[in-house]
């Protein structure tokens, strides 16, 4: 007579040969995909070290590919920018770099132009008014015109030893600082052109003379002309404006107190906490003349991105003696504000610039 532990087993082994185990198609599609994009990444990083426009060239169809199937409207049909596409994964992490890097980026209104080079804007806003019980409804004239946004290229050129390039095909980290170091340079470029760019194969600047801000003067930086600065905001802007200084001015506003003794700035005390003057985060733009404190409604700014990122070879002079190759990476960037209603700026006269 079977033990009641061989009648267990009998049924746990019959048991066991019966399940059938089914993969899961859409589990195995995404590790085929994320694998594809591993080693595509690992290539593309392979042939930047190596020089090797060939192997970047016949990258290109996968790479276009990438972008379509994610269906985020970027413009990968034409090489008119010149250099090499760049892998989705690898733009994803520079755009996302940028967008920690740049303080406008984090308070501004931000559009993904895809394949269009250009859009207009409104650089003003639709009048309302009152109508009778039954009224018939008089089209209004409108009070806002068209402003274009286009885009421009920006490129970010850094130079790399062949050795730490190399590096990056088998270490992710490091593939991380490659982005990285692009993205600053990048980002160095973008805010500086979204504070005073002239339009001029680079983005308006809110100190250009695109728009008309409110405008503040003061001998010194205190209390009432602070005070000023923020109330010459209309309150729909007021109450979501941000104080917009160089690190000179913001250094000067540790201490300041009100009428009644009580400080009005208070030092941000945890990483990525902001500054608080008067109740409204500081945001610290070096970009600025230190005879300058603005206080702006930074949604009114707006930020164009369109077209995938490229990568090219440039040169500097010192590459071979110093074994170095010079990357640059392209971008299409577009930017500027639009209402001067949401921009007011302090001049003090007594601060030398």
């Amino acid at each position: 007579m079977k033990t009641r532990k061989q009648i267990m087993k009998e049924f746990l082994d019959a048991k066991a040969k019966s399940v059938v185990v089914t993969a899961d198609p859409q589990v195995d599609a995404k590790k085929e995909a994320e694998n594809a994009r591993v080693e595509l990444n690992a290539k593309f990083f392979q042939a930047v070290a190596n020089k090797d426009t060939q192997a970047l060239r016949a990258m290109q169809a996968d790479i276009k590919e990438e972008y379509k199937a994610l269906g985020d409207g970027q413009n990968v049909t034409t090489d008119a920018d010149g250099g090499f596409l760049v892998p989705i994964d690898v733009s994803n992490q520079i755009i996302d770099r940028l967008k920690y890097l740049s303080p406008i980026r984090q308070y501004a209104t931000v559009l993904n132009l895809g394949a269009k080079t250009k859009i207009n804007i409104a650089d003003g806003k639709p009048t309302a008014y009152w109508v009778d019980e039954g009224e018939i409804i008089t089209r209004s004239k409108a009070t806002f015109s068209q402003k274009e946004l286009t885009l421009e290229k920006v490129a970010g050129l850094g130079g790399m030893s062949y050795e730490a390039l190399n590096d990056t095909v088998s270490t992710p980290d490091l593939q991380t600082y490659v982005v990285n170091a692009f993205a600053e340079a990048i980002s160095d470029k973008e805010i500086e052109a979204f504070v005073n760019g002239d339009g001029t194969k680079k983005p308006w600047g809110f100190r250009s003379s695109d728009i008309t801000p409110v405008a503040k003067t003061s001998a010194t930086l205190d209390f009432k002309a602070l005070v000023s600065l923020k109330y010459g905001l209309k309150k729909s802007y007021r109450d979501r404006g941000v104080f917009v200084a160089g690190s000179g001015a913001i250094e000067s506003l540790v201490g300041l107190e009100d009428s009644q003794g009580r400080p009005i700035f208070v030092s941000g005390l945890q990483e990525n906490e902001s500054d608080v003057l008067l109740g409204r985060p500081v945001v610290e733009v070096n970009e600025i003349p230190a005879n300058e404190v603005w206080y702006v409604y930074l949604p009114d700014y707006i930020i164009g991105e369109g077209g995938a990122l490229r990568v090219d070879f440039g040169t500097t002079g010192d590459d071979f003696e110093t074994d170095k190759i010079s990357v640059r990476v392209i971008h299409r960037v577009a930017g500027r504000p639009t209402l001067s209603d949401g921009f007011a700026k302090l001049t003090l006269s007594d601060v030398s610039v």
